[in-house]
């Protein structure tokens, strides 16, 4: 018989607590996370250590449910629990040293709309429909990261300014998270190898991939320094940018105009069958003209 949800982690804490040899402190609450979503969190907090890892049970549950044996799962959850508290790089109480962190700063892009709430709470700078928000990468380890939200309570504690967390990102993010931009047809094969009809082959020169090589976050892309002027330049076109999630903007050079009323239905198709709630960016396409060096948004 599958165990109710609070059962599940009920047990899952007391496994976590028979794993370490100090006392360890749950901090259990809902937790704002993008577009609005809350999720069940709970903080693995202790004595004399500054960073907290912070499991989602319901991610957990959800696969259990679905059948996977727990002890899998545990050994899943413990792995990462790991991985966050053997960061080393940070000691304690370096948090509030802003010296220690400038050049951690990162940005990634979200919908301004569906993350009123949130944008409350955190910095950042409006950006079209979109905003522009910042965190701290704590670790970067193959392709696991940890990070947190700058929020407006460090912006006080540091005594620094939004356009200096910008300025900042600017630098700092291209150098963490480089630039990938693929043909759709390359990563097409990469994800399918060897099932990719030849009748694609034609959308090789009409479709890019644009974002990072961790593909986290990869729509901040957008965000580089001279990226986009440097595609147009490339390309030899304008360009259309379809918002496929937070994690990638599909390029397509402007070969001709066309029916935004095409991007439109293709976004809204995109956002429900294939992105979740939480990676959801936005439902309509830009236009960036090479003449202007100006993105805009497509009605």
């Amino acid at each position: 018989m599958i165990e109710t949800y609070e059962e599940f982690v009920s047990r899952l804490m007391n496994r976590i607590s028979e794993e370490f040899s100090e006392e360890i402190n749950f901090n259990r609450r809902n937790i704002l996370k993008n577009n609005g979503k809350r999720l069940d969190a709970i903080t693995l907090c202790r004595t004399g250590y500054n960073l907290c890892p912070t499991i989602y049970p319901e991610y957990y549950y959800e696969q259990y449910s679905r059948g996977m044996d727990f002890e899998t799962l545990f050994v899943r959850i413990m792995e990462g629990i790991r991985r966050e508290i053997s960061v080393e790089d940070l000691n304690l109480g370096s948090l509030s040293d802003f010296a220690t962190l400038r050049d951690r700063i990162t940005f990634r892009l979200i919908n301004a709309a569906r993350n009123e709430e949130l944008l409350s709470e955190i910095c950042y700078k409006p950006y079209l429909d979109l905003a522009i928000v910042f965190s701290c990468v704590v670790s970067i380890k193959g392709e696991e990261t940890a990070s947190f939200l700058i929020r407006r309570e460090h912006l006080l504690m540091w005594d620094v300014t939004v356009d200096q967390l910008f300025a900042l990102a600017r630098e700092n993010t291209p150098r963490l998270f480089p630039v990938r931009c693929q043909g759709i047809l390359e990563v097409l094969e990469e994800e399918y190898p060897g099932s990719v009809p030849e009748s694609f082959s034609n959308l090789e020169e009409r479709m890019y991939v644009l974002t990072n090589t961790l593909k986290l976050h990869g729509a901040g892309c957008i965000l580089y320094r001279h990226i986009l002027r440097d595609l147009g330049e490339k390309l030899g076109r304008d360009l259309y940018l379809i918002p496929s999630s937070i994690h990638e903007m599909l390029i397509v050079p402007a070969f001709e105009e066309i029916d935004s009323a095409c991007f439109r239905d293709m976004i809204a198709q995109g956002n429900a069958d294939t992105v979740t709630e939480e990676e959801y960016l936005s439902d309509h396409a830009y236009f960036y003209k090479r003449k202007s060096n100006r993105l805009s948004a497509i009605a």
